[in-house]
């Protein structure tokens, strides 16, 4: 038996969180695990990562080009590769209102010039 959390301590710097890493092997197997900080935390066997966020899955493999053909047909030998995902957690961390509210200054601000230009062209007309 590998302790995988071994391998994924440390891995992340101190305050940041919200990230889970499903270990699958060719064999059929998955193994969950929480990463917050420098800590991993086991979940269990199976997959339990928010669908979600497959779209943002990275791969990474722990076997090389040729090692799929090598071990094609061994009973018993199964290739493993983190399968990492982000979480709400994760999500929740980056959020913010900064966006609508510099987009909402700037609208304003054109109103503003806006209303401006046309009391210009009243007072000229005038």
């Amino acid at each position: 038996i590998i302790p995988w959390d071994f391998y994924l301590v440390r891995l992340l710097p101190e305050g940041v969180s919200g990230i889970q890493v499903v270990l699958k092997n060719s064999c059929g197997q998955a193994y969950t695990y929480d990463m917050n900080g420098k800590k991993a935390f086991y979940r269990g066997e199976g997959d339990f990562h928010d669908t979600g966020y497959d779209k943002l899955e990275k791969v990474v493999p722990f076997y090389g080009p040729g090692d799929e053909e090598a071990l094609n047909g061994r009973v018993g030998s199964c290739l493993f590769s983190f399968h990492i995902y982000p979480t709400g957690d994760l999500e929740d961390e980056y959020k913010t209102p900064l966006p609508g509210v510099l987009a909402a200054v700037v609208g304003c601000t054109f109103l503003l010039m806006l209303i401006t230009f046309f009391v210009y062209d009243w007072f000229v007309k005038r």
